[in-house]
Parts: structure tokens; sequence; C-alpha cells
């Protein structure tokens, strides 16, 4: 089974940018196209625990006496809780680079092993911890399902809608060509048992099954068609793996991606010329 891509792609790491060869033309990335999808009220919030919490860490107990620490004033200090969130958000990113990371090495089989791999990240402690939940999450995953691997971070493209991405796997899982995801989030509500097929797909975001869907039309135009759509959760609070097929129609989850597309499109446009 081969991916033929339907045109000459590169991707330029340090910009996060795919070009076609030649004509050095950008493609449109999945993940930027994603980005149109409203998180509804979940980020504003997010962002107020953020502040919040950076706040209360600062307060004394008893006195409640707010400690400025190596902030002049109270303005200076308020301005660093304010951007909590971004901070936050850059430790998840770079938990989730590591973690991909070490699953890529796993599998084009040039890895290490875990403790080695830990020991060669600079990063604090706590985000070293939760880098080693999740190669545990992910190596439980990978023992119980015990995946044929046929790619692993595989750069796809469609011409047809002229976008491009990277896929994490698409491998034989139970019989069935799964096209997945490895997701280093944290759950987006409360989920119970680690190991349930199914589990209840309300714990990661929908949006997730678009982002597959993207991938699947990709891999159509390169003459594979993937069975099933698979998330994997690696849950970096507690160190279990939760895998979810997908509960959403394909046909609908394409249709709605494209019609996200031509919204990106669109939005290029009046930023380009109206702007």
């Amino acid at each position: 089974m081969k991916y033929t891509p339907p045109l000459n792609l590169h991707f330029d790491d340090e910009k996060h940018i795919y070009t076609e060869v030649g004509t050095l033309k950008p493609l449109t990335g999945v993940t930027n196209i994603l980005k149109n999808i409203s998180k509804g009220d979940a980020f504003p919030a997010w962002g107020a625990k953020e502040t919040a919490d950076y706040i209360t860490k600062n307060i004394e107990p008893i006195t409640f006496k707010l400690n400025l620490g190596e902030h002049k004033d109270l303005e200076s200090f308020m301005k660093t809780a304010k951007a909590q969130w971004r901070e936050q958000s850059k430790s998840a990113k770079e938990v989730g680079s590591a973690v991909h990371e070490y699953i890529e090495g796993y599998y084009k089989g040039h890895g290490v092993s875990p403790e080695e791999y830990l020991q060669g990240l600079e990063m604090p402690h706590t985000e070293l911890l939760e880098v080693k939940r999740c190669i545990t999450a992910f190596l439980d995953w990978n023992a119980l399902k015990k995946p044929k691997i046929i790619y692993s971070e595989l750069r796809v493209a469609s011409k047809e809608h002229w976008y491009a991405g990277t896929l994490d796997f698409l491998f034989e899982i139970d019989g069935k060509l799964v096209l997945g995801d490895f997701k280093t989030s944290k759950a987006r509500k409360e989920s119970k048992a680690p190991y349930k097929e199914f589990e209840d797909a309300r714990s990661i975001y929908p949006d997730y099954w678009l982002q597959l869907a993207a991938y699947q039309i990709a891999l159509e135009e390169g003459g594979i068609t993937p069975q099933e759509r698979m998330v994997v959760r690696l849950d970096k609070s507690t160190g279990k793996a939760h895998y979810f097929t997908a509960p959403t129609d394909l046909e609908f989850d394409k249709k709605s991606f494209l019609n996200l597309r031509e919204f990106h499109k669109w939005g290029s446009y009046v930023e380009n010329n109206l702007n």
C-alpha cells in the first residue's frame, strides 16, 4: 500500500509552511483552516481560570497580602497574570511536540528508551512529568492494540482543494485500515474508563473528526481509503490512554471541512484586500 501525493510537497519545519516544489506556491495548513471553528465559551473560561490561578498562588492565605515578587507594582503583576494563558498554551505545545517526537522515533525505529529520551529534554520538571505520563500512556495503548504500521507522521496534500497537513498514523488495527491522531490535550469533559472501545466521545473536541476527514480526503486523492478514523488521547495528568473511533458520519465531516476551507479562503481575501 503506497500513498502517491497528487503534487510534490515541501514542508518548512522552521516556518511550518507547506509549499509546492517548483512553483513555491504555499498550501493552506489543515490546522489553520480548523482555527475558524469557535470553541464557544471554553477558551475564555480557560484563560480566566489561568489568570485566577496565578493570582491565587501569589496571595498569602491568612493575610491575603499579595506577593508582587519580581514585579515593581500591581499593574505589572496583573499584566503577567493576564498573560498566563499564553504561558500555559506554550507549555502544552512543548509537551505535545516532545511526545510526538518520541512516538515518531519509536515507530521509525530510531528512538531511544523513555528514560534516555526524557534525560535529553530541557524543560521544567512539571512538563517533563507530563511528557513521561503521555509516553507511558502511548506505550500501554501500543501494547494493547499492536498496530501494524503503514505510515507514521505522513505529510499529505489535496491538490483539488489546495491544502496540506501531517497525519500522525495510518495503521492496520484489528484488521482495519485506521487513520488516526495522537492528542495530549486535557479531557473536554470528564471521562472514566481508560480502555473502553468508543469511550464517551464528548471528552474530546469534535473538530478532531474534521481534521481526520481532511486527511482522509487527501489520502483518497493519493489512492488510499482508510476504513476508520481514531483519536488516541494520551492523558498527561493520569498517564492513561483513551481511544475513540469517529462517532460522526465521514461524508458529513468531509463536507463540513470543505465548507470551512471555503470560509478560510473568504477570510484570507478580506484580510488581503479589504483591511
